[in-house]
């Protein structure tokens, strides 16, 4: 499995417990903002952290979690398979 299918798989799942990623085509959920929209509360923002880390084995840094690009779906699976691929490099 890619780096994103894997990514992106991981990431539904986990909005999928707590409620439907609105949008009827894949990049209108790509591009839904679930911070601006109140999806998660700040405990479940660290919960999606802890559980992006666990089964990544990757740490986010600050300024990841501060991009823009967090808060939309879309991106927080490029920050994720991103991370993948410097491990793989590094």
């Amino acid at each position: 499995m890619s780096y994103y299918s894997h990514s992106r798989d991981f990431v539904f799942e986990f909005f999928s417990k707590i409620g439907d990623i609105p949008g009827e085509k894949e990049d209108e959920k790509m591009a839904y903002d679930y911070v601006q929209n109140q999806l998660l509360d700040s405990f479940g923002i660290l919960s999606l952290i802890t559980e992006i880390e666990s089964e990544f084995d990757i740490e986010l840094r600050a300024e990841e979690l501060e991009d823009p690009n967090f808060k939309k779906v879309g991106g927080l699976i490029n920050i994720i398979v991103a991370k993948l691929e410097n491990k793989q490099a590094g």
